[in-house]
Formats: structure tokens, C-alpha cells, sequence
């Protein structure tokens, strides 16, 4: 009896850390792919993971149960062998929650609320004294008025030359964190074959650095483009070539062939991400 106690230990105690490590695994990868789409599998496989699992808990829980109700030799460690595997196991589901609760919520000043509208008729002027400066195109949605899509509220314009480059801009107030993040997208079309053209590339960086807390820079840029490996804290099996700047800020990368009846081209899309200058 003593053996199948300290084997049911044994078993409690493996299941226990092998649980821990993957949901430390899960809350890192959260924190690693939270720029990209990525994060949604994040929460699917740790729900997954603790379904395939579910046999082997109930097995194990069942044992020590058992064998804590038949007797009282190391009992009190067969009891707490099992709840700490049973809180583990519980963990796995809920560490990408935990790990979005205190990425989201810490290493940024909030924004409250009722200030938005006053910030983002500023941005709104800021951008329009960009525009009426550098001779672009502007071109806004309801006169930058914030639309609500749940708990966030966004705004999001374009810019451009009509020739080199054009950039769309998206602002989103995430109500449930008080924060305010800012993503700009641009791209470039060639034919396939040719260097691509990107002398617009740094209009678009200028766009996004105006209203951006953390600057970025054309190199940063070309960088990631040219040294085909995901840079910093990313890594294989995210969307596009990713380098993390801080704990919010993101520059990603996105290449691709496409056809049409005119012939073979290569896109390359550059979206950047981060803070507002707000915070």
C-alpha cells in the first residue's frame, strides 16, 4: 500500500510540473506573439492540451482520492501531492488569461476615458498639418470621429501621394486596459523579378512616427526585410517576419507572389505598431 501511495506521488508530482511548464510555455508564447494573429492559438492549444489531458487527471485524482480515503499512512502527502497536480492542471487553460491580464494592464501610463475625444481631435490636427506640410493626400473616415466595435474604440484614416507610397493609420482605445495603441500599414507592389521599389517607405514611418510614443526608422525596416530570420523575441511559426521594440511596439514584415492577367508581382507589406505619444 505504502508503494502505490509513493508511486501515486510520484505520478501527481511529474503531471504537476510537466502541467507548470506548459502553462509558463503558453504564457510566454502570448507575451512572444502578441503583435501577430497568432495569440488565438495560444488560447485554443492550452484548452486543447488540458482536454487530451483530462484522462490521465481524473485517473490520477481518483487514485489519490482513493487511496486517501483508505488509509492513513502518508496520507496528508498523498492529498497535497494531488490538489498541487490538480491546480497545475487547472493552470494550463487559464495561464494565457493570466498572461493577458498582467501583460495589458502594466508598463504604460492609462488613458482615461473621458479624455479621448480631446486626444483625438489633437491627433486629428496633427495629422492634418502633416498632410497640408508634405503635400499629401488625406483621407478619413466620419472626420476622424471614433467608431465603438465592442470595447474598443477606433479611428483610422489614410495617407498618401497618390504615386509612392500611401499608409492606413488605425487608432484603438482599448477601454478594458486605458490604453491607446496605434498600427500603420503600407505596402509595395513589383514585378516579379525586379528590385522593389520603396522610396515611399519613409514617408510611411514619418506618418506613423507623428502620432507614435516610440520611434522607428527606415534601417530598423530593411533590416528585418533583408536578414530573413524573425528578429529579437519572435521566432518561426508567427505572422511574417516580427522584431518586438519594447513591450508594445512592433515592426512585421510580410512578403508574397500574386498573378493577375498582366503578370507575376511581388508584395511586400510593412506594418508598424505600438503606443500612442498620449501615454
Amino acid at each position: 500500500m505504502k508503494a502505490e501511495r509513493i508511486m501515486v506521488c510520484a505520478f501527481d508530482g511529474a503531471a504537476a510540473l510537466l502541467s507548470l511548464v506548459f502553462g509558463i510555455e503558453m504564457m510566454r508564447e502570448y507575451v512572444v506573439g502578441y503583435p501577430s494573429e497568432a495569440t488565438v492559438w495560444v488560447f485554443g492549444t492550452a484548452w486543447v492540451v488540458m482536454m487530451l489531458t483530462a484522462i490521465i487527471f481524473f485517473a490520477l485524482v481518483i487514485a489519490g482520492i482513493v487511496l486517501a480515503v483508505k488509509g492513513r499512512q502518508l496520507r496528508k502527502t498523498v492529498i497535497a501531492f494531488t490538489a498541487v497536480f490538480a491546480v497545475m492542471w487547472l493552470f494550463i487553460p487559464v495561464s494565457p488569461y493570466v498572461a493577458e491580464y498582467f501583460y495589458n494592464r502594466t508598463g504604460f501610463v492609462s488613458i482615461d476615458q473621458k479624455d479621448i475625444d480631446g486626444i483625438l481631435t489633437g491627433y486629428g490636427r496633427q495629422i492634418e498639418a502633416l498632410a497640408a506640410e508634405n503635400g499629401y493626400a488625406l483621407v478619413c473616415e466620419d472626420g476622424f470621429a471614433r467608431t465603438d466595435r465592442g470595447s474598443k474604440k477606433i479611428c483610422g484614416f489614410s495617407l498618401g501621394d497618390g504615386e509612392s507610397f500611401a499608409v492606413d493609420i488605425e487608432l484603438t482605445y482599448l477601454n478594458a486596459y486605458g490604453r491607446m495603441d496605434i498600427a500603420a500599414e503600407t505596402e509595395f507592389t513589383s514585378p516579379v523579378g525586379g528590385d522593389i521599389a520603396l522610396d515611399g517607405l519613409d514617408d510611411a514611418i514619418k506618418c506613423y512616427n507623428a502620432l507614435a510614443l516610440d520611434a522607428v526608422t527606415e534601417e530598423e525596416s530593411l533590416d528585418i526585410l533583408s536578414d530573413g530570420q524573425y528578429a529579437e523575441y519572435a521566432h518561426d511559426g508567427y505572422s511574417g517576419q516580427l522584431k518586438k521594440c519594447g513591450k508594445f511596439g512592433y515592426i512585421r514584415c510580410k512578403e508574397w507572389e500574386w498573378s493577375d492577367i498582366t503578370g507575376q508581382y511581388k508584395t511586400i507589406k510593412f506594418t508598424y505598431g505600438g503606443l500612442t505619444m498620449a501615454h
